[in-house]
């Protein structure tokens, strides 16, 4: 499993954000969210548990050649889709908050900085 600390009472917030959306992706089975196995709010440092992709991030990892670009490319557009049909917007996409899979199946991390648009 990784565990992603947070000790900074000033970054609770954001911290929450990201459990709280976990939750929310997870209890709507939405493929492609890092799903969330664990987590405690209530205590300093804070923690959430998720599974280890032991082959790292996109930015560790790029795709090899252009087939493979074009797939990962497809698979973030459809995860994003899905996201975005539930109002949430990342915010923070970039490739070190894509995590791969051992069968190279990518997954968005990191939604601190995620939000809901306001209607």
């Amino acid at each position: 499993v990784a565990v992603k600390v947070c000790r900074d009472p000033a970054l609770l917030d954001g911290f929450r954000n990201e459990v709280k959306l976990l939750r929310h992706c997870q209890e709507l089975g939405l493929p492609g969210v890092v799903p969330l196995l664990a987590a405690d709010l209530e205590h300093l440092p804070a923690y959430l548990v998720t599974p280890l992709f032991e082959r790292g991030s996109l930015a560790q990892n790029p795709p090899a050649g252009p087939a493979a670009l074009r797939e990962l490319a497809l698979r973030l557009a459809r995860i994003l889709a899905d996201l975005a049909a539930q109002g949430v917007v990342h915010g923070d996409l970039k490739p070190s908050n894509i995590l791969i899979d051992a069968s190279v199946q990518p997954w968005v991390a990191d939604l601190g900085g995620a939000r809901r648009p306001r209607p």
